[in-house]
């Protein structure tokens, strides 16, 4: 069994204080508790005996920065101790960026940019993690009652910002 243990840095792993950079915490639904020193992956779900699911993490991105470490330190801030993970790939995603093109000025005013639409297309990866708290599991705080978690707000998603049509 493959496991990967990270010890939790302290005043780091709080309860929101990775929400805006780790999509594992941003996704997260389930209970909380005080965050745990050390958390490990393995490749199965502990027995029902060792160990409870109080949480779990979806979501699909494009973005291939995401690593084991970011499972770990979301495991660590909502109190598991144990995660399983898995990627998969989940078709492509199309996405319109904006890509700058620099110009000069006129009388010498410097340089300017003008924003065009490209279109780009991304393989999509399906993101699963799975958060357990072991039945000794120790807090790296003070030990407290599991924190509610509000609803998140329904998200709907942006349209994509159009494309003027072709010139002449």
């Amino acid at each position: 069994m493959r496991a990967h243990v990270l010890p939790a840095v302290a005043g780091f792993v709080a309860f929101g204080a990775l929400a805006g950079c780790n999509p594992y915490l941003e996704h997260y639904e389930g209970e909380r508790f005080a965050p745990v020193e050390a958390a490990r992956i393995v490749e199965a779900p502990p027995a029902d005996s060792e160990a409870r699911l109080i949480g779990t993490s979806e979501f699909r991105t494009s973005d291939t920065a995401l690593r084991e470490r970011h499972v770990l330190d979301a495991a660590c801030a909502v109190g598991a101790d144990l995660a399983t993970w898995s990627v998969k790939w989940d078709g492509r995603e199309t996405q319109v960026d904006a890509d700058p093109i620099m110009q000069r000025g006129i009388s010498e005013r410097g340089t300017f940019a003008t924003y065009v639409p490209v279109v780009r297309t991304h393989d999509a990866w399906k993101h699963v993690a799975h958060f357990y708290r072991s039945t000794g599991a120790v807090s790296a705080g003070p030990a407290q009652a599991p924190v509610p978690v509000p609803a998140s707000p329904v998200r709907s998603p942006e349209p994509p910002p159009p494309v003027p049509p072709p010139g002449p």
